[in-house]
């Protein structure tokens, strides 16, 4: 199972089994030593909590019907009686005499490969539950239709890089995009045909910028905004023209029939430090080249923010 478990395929079985072997086992331990004085069914229900908290209720559903079950047959057995209450511990462990070859059974054989099945189910369960948790830390960065970061991602890397880019004292430039009639292509030919725009415009941008040294995000519904770090503002305004042309140069398909998009892109280099403040300049460029007949580029250096 190990090459299975590292590949990034969906597993289902794989939880299942292991939820299912960790309360089963935990059941039986739980009647074989007494399950209504002991703590052995805190236990099992300390393996319904954790994995109810990271899977689904239907990987649970086999190991809580399985013990159910046990449970129902050991109190009628024990009703009849036909089973001890706690068999193993029904007489003393150690009396000064030879084991009984039903202790030493366990303690020499069964314990050991519980111990070391419980083991590695433990490694299995703690790797899904970290494999789970990188996921959702992924998911909370990224914008899902386009895989680009979201807003409150790229605001965390804008202050880091323009906090870099005040001691080097060396330009940096912010790019805001927005796709020009957006809500028309969305009336037009319908929301799907939409949501193929951005995912285009986000696989465009992409492959626009350097990576991993430049950053694009979707910070809005139909808005983009890029990170240059070290470009000055006639590179960047190459970056935005390369952006904007490749853009006009797909063909979308949607209601209407076939249709093409044009972008309106706004720049601001700025050498002070305050990313924020470049961001709202880059905005009111994407704005000026909006009012300008849209489909065009405006840059311009940043003042000192305020």
């Amino acid at each position: 199972c190990l090459p299975r478990y590292r590949s990034p395929a969906p597993r289902p079985w794989l939880a299942t089994a292991v939820i299912t072997y960790l309360q089963v086992a935990a059941t039986v331990l739980a009647l074989q030593y007494g399950h209504k004085d002991t703590p052995l069914p805190l236990v099992f229900l300390a393996t319904v909590v954790l994995a109810r908290a990271w899977f689904p209720l239907r990987f649970l559903m086999p190991g809580l019907v399985i013990s159910l079950l046990l449970v129902v047959a050991a109190e009628v057995a024990m009703a009849r009686g036909q089973l001890r209450y706690a068999p193993l511990l029904a007489e003393p462990v150690v009396t000064g005499r030879p084991l009984g070859w039903w202790w030493a059974i366990w303690v020499r054989v069964i314990y050991d490969i519980v111990v070391v099945f419980f083991a590695i189910a433990l490694f299995f369960i703690f790797g899904l539950m970290e494999r789970r948790h990188r996921e959702l830390e992924e998911l909370s960065r990224h914008d899902i239709l386009t895989g680009l970061l979201n807003r409150g991602s790229f605001m965390r890397l804008l202050e880091d890089e323009f906090g870099k880019q005040l001691r080097s004292q060396r330009p940096a430039c912010v790019m805001m995009c927005d796709v020009d009639l957006f809500k028309r292509i969305n009336d037009r030919h319908g929301h799907p045909a939409g949501d193929a725009v951005l995912a285009r415009l986000g696989q465009v941008l992409g492959a626009a910028v350097r990576q991993p040294i430049d950053v694009a995000a979707r910070v809005g519904g139909e808005e983009f905004a890029v990170l240059l770090p070290e470009t000055s503002l006639p590179a960047a305004e190459r970056v935005a023209e390369r952006i904007r042309a490749l853009l006009a140069a797909e063909t979308f398909h949607g209601e209407g029939g076939e249709f093409r998009v044009s972008l309106s892109i706004g720049i601001a280099e700025s050498c002070d430090g305050d990313g924020e403040h470049a961001l709202r300049v880059a905005d009111a460029n994407l704005y000026q080249a909006k009012r300008a007949g849209r489909d065009t580029v405006v840059a311009s250096r940043s003042p000192a923010g305020v």
